[in-house]
């Protein structure tokens, strides 16, 4: 029985690191999604028709 319990300790453990890994990845893309926005709201009219 203690051996069930400590396999559920180690995979409740490896649940919570990978949703903390998940949360960092989508803030990272969410910063580059915002990055992109800013180079090409910062183009000027006329360099639209490039």
């Amino acid at each position: 029985m203690k051996d069930g319990s400590s396999i559920r300790g180690e995979a409740q453990e490896e649940i919570e690191r990978l949703k903390a890994q998940l949360k960092l990845s989508e803030e990272e893309r969410n910063k580059a999604k915002e990055k992109e926005l800013v180079k090409t709201e910062s183009k000027k009219w006329w360099q639209r028709w490039k």
